[in-house]
């Protein structure tokens, strides 16, 4: 799958108890787009969606991440989602970050890139 859409990179990180401070979405969703790929995820459900806009097919629809038996979609996480520019050495992009936090135990950070002209 990697080959074949290799305009999104996709982070997953387990991390443990690090409270920071973050602009929590207000929304359901939250999403990153370019001219080839659509990335939608919905924090009330932990689930993903992949869409390649240029043959308007579904690539992956309810996906999660699943770390260490950690999984986005457990009902017990409570989920906040961040999206804003970025510029690395692959150029220009869109970074989204969701954050699963659980009461007791580790969280689960993902993070999703996906570029202006990759």
């Amino acid at each position: 799958m990697v080959s074949r859409y290799p305009r999104l990179m996709i982070g997953l990180l387990a991390v443990a108890s690090v409270r920071t401070a973050w602009s929590a979405s207000p929304l359901q969703t939250v999403s990153l787009t370019n001219r080839a790929l659509l990335l939608t995820f919905d924090l009330s459900t932990g689930t993903y969606d992949l869409v390649d806009l240029t043959s308007n097919t579904v690539a992956l629809r309810g996906a999660h991440a699943e770390v260490g038996g950690i999984s986005s979609g457990d009902p017990q996480l409570t989920r906040y989602g961040t999206c804003k520019a970025l510029q690395d050495e692959l150029g220009p992009g869109q970074k989204m970050t969701v954050e699963c936090r659980q009461k007791n135990g580790p969280d689960l950070l993902l993070e999703f890139r996906m570029y202006t002209s990759r």
